[in-house]
């Protein structure tokens, strides 16, 4: 059987973990930083559901600034009758400095014992952004990824073979004048019916990805300069939906953390 290295088993765990660290929704709802101010954004591919009793909210968020800015989204969960089951719960985007017209996605989850009643759908109510000094616009090029499959039982129907995960390999790319000293990246996974269903950071200098995380070179990321990677994704970790009916397609974004 083909054997398929564990990126979700490490990268889930600190996802999840995270996302418990946050279950005071009247501190998360006061989690905006005072000197915030309102910025339009566009979200996109926005998500939600339940599952092992915990409310997942994920999307991309599309800044409509000229300005180098951190965002943080403010969100509402609603029940199945559109009555509303939060307070207006805050949390960052992903990357610590969104490029002017640039974007970054976001994967939350919250236990349903927060919330008023069983949360079913979200909004977003709005974005506010702190302003940030500019630095690398960090591109991830020549995106590409093949399914990793098992065969089956030699001879007969049985020989059909099943989807164990994806191997995705990229470029990151520096093309600027400035040096990215902690470059980021963002692994989003669509299902075969197009919509987001995971999506999280994942860290180059971070040990624990080494094995999993197959990156030529460390250390900063020179301007004009590029880094080919390799990720290795299954199944085991991941939403049900991706389980059923599987990894439609892979983006990935990257930007610089402060």
């Amino acid at each position: 059987m083909t054997k398929i290295l564990s990126v979700l088993l490490v990268c889930s765990a600190l996802v999840l973990t995270f996302c418990k660290q946050t279950t005071d929704r009247k501190a998360e709802s006061n989690g905006m930083p005072a000197n915030a101010t309102p910025i339009q954004v566009q979200i996109s591919h926005l998500n939600c559901w339940t599952e092992g009793g915990q409310f997942y909210v994920t999307g991309i968020c599309n800044s409509q600034s000229d300005q180098w800015k951190k965002i943080w989204l403010r969100m509402e969960a609603l029940d199945s009758s559109g009555k509303t089951v939060s307070e207006g719960v805050v949390f960052p985007v992903f990357s610590a400095s969104v490029p002017p017209r640039g974007r970054s996605a976001f994967f939350q989850g919250w236990p349903l014992a927060d919330f008023s009643g069983a949360p079913d759908t979200c909004r977003i109510l709005g974005a506010g952004a702190v302003g940030q000094q500019a630095g690398p616009v960090l591109l991830v090029e020549g995106l590409s990824g093949v399914r990793m499959l098992a065969p089956g039982s030699p001879g007969g129907a049985a020989a059909a073979s099943s989807e164990l995960g994806w191997q995705i390999s990229a470029e990151l790319s520096n093309p600027l004048e400035q040096t990215a000293e902690h470059p980021r990246l963002e692994l989003l996974l669509f299902g075969n019916d197009q919509r987001l269903w995971f999506a999280t950071v994942l860290n180059p200098e971070d040990d624990r990805l080494k094995e999993v995380l197959k990156m030529e070179g460390t250390g900063p990321l020179l301007p004009a300069s590029k880094r080919r990677f390799g990720v290795s994704v299954d199944y085991a970790n991941l939403p049900e939906a991706l389980k059923t009916q599987k990894i439609g397609r892979v983006e990935m974004l990257a930007f610089e953390e402060k």
